[in-house]
């Protein structure tokens, strides 16, 4: 009997309760409708019409402007898969289009490899930051001369933790290729 006492009089089901409030929110069951045909609560169907549904509808339309934009990013983008794959073929030494002066060809597997650091945005914007330039007093020619490259890009227990990352274009992981404990 205790028991049935303290629960209801430890309740807080009550709907007028202060505890049940939310600023702003309606409670649709508290509305009264009346049979009002032009009645609505802003709430649109969920459903298209499947007889008029046309797929991409609501997409913009591409200009010609942006068509003639997104085609030489397509071209500028087979340019550089080709030059690539030149360079990966062999027809283009190392010394044609390494900057920096330390790229080799020698454990490079694919044709997006053969890409010298100074070619990369990223590289050199991290090689151009005030706080690498601070560290090695000038700005590095390559990013081998990084003060992090060798903690983060040389050590094996680092490349194994971010192989586990990261994947390839090709969206699979990165494997184990036998060439850990070369010099």
């Amino acid at each position: 009997m205790a028991e049935s006492d303290c629960n209801s009089d430890c309740s807080y089901d009550t709907d007028d309760s202060e505890y049940n409030f939310i600023p702003g929110h309606v409670n649709i069951d508290d509305i009264k409708v009346e049979d009002d045909e032009n009645f609505s609560l802003g709430v649109e169907e969920a459903e298209p019409d499947p007889e008029n549904y046309k797929p991409y509808e609501d997409e913009p339309i591409a200009t010609e402007e942006w068509l003639s934009e997104y085609k030489k990013r397509q071209e500028t983008q087979v340019e550089f898969e080709r030059k690539l794959q030149d360079r990966y073929d062999g027809k283009h030494l190392v010394n044609s289009w390494c900057k920096c002066g330390a790229c080799s060809a020698e454990y490079l597997q694919n044709p997006n490899e053969f890409q010298c650091c100074v070619e990369i945005e990223e590289c050199v914007e991290c090689l151009s930051s005030e706080m690498v330039i601070a560290e090695v007093g000038t700005k590095p020619n390559c990013v081998t001369q990084h003060p992090g490259f060798g903690q983060v890009c040389l050590q094996k227990w680092s490349l194994r933790l971010a192989a586990e990352k990261y994947k390839t274009r090709n969206k699979t992981k990165y494997r184990q290729t036998g060439t850990e404990n070369r010099g």
